[in-house]
């Protein structure tokens, strides 16, 4: 047996394999939404960055948030929906050092105690 045929047999590999292919497919639809946003209401970039990059969302929740965007009958419509699905996220995602941590809503990292 090879290790091409050992590593396709085990599940740790193939849930690997899928994850990695999961976050591809978020990334590029994350930055399509971005870029959707940018061309048509370039004044509400910073806030769909800020909103999309920092959320852990399943593809679903892309996905439908790109087709109401799509949808949108004007600019405060989007505006409202990238507010709402920011509020429908407990918590936010940002890299501190090597590790991904989850900080909650309204945590205000400046009076934070700093990690060492």
């Amino acid at each position: 047996m090879t290790l091409e045929d050992a590593l396709e047999e085990c599940w740790a590999f193939q849930e690997m394999k899928k994850a990695y292919k999961e976050g591809i497919a978020k990334g590029l639809q994350a930055q399509s939404l971005i870029s959707f946003i940018e061309g048509y209401f370039p004044s509400l970039v910073q806030l769909a960055r800020d909103i999309i990059w920092h959320i852990k969302w399943t593809l679903e929740e892309l996905q439908d948030l790109f087709r109401k965007v799509v949808r949108a009958k004007d600019e405060e419509e989007v505006r409202q929906l990238l507010l709402s699905a920011q509020k429908q996220h407990p918590q936010y995602i940002c890299q501190w050092r090597d590790e991904i941590i989850a900080i909650p809503h309204g945590h205000d990292e400046r009076t934070a105690d700093a990690k060492d």
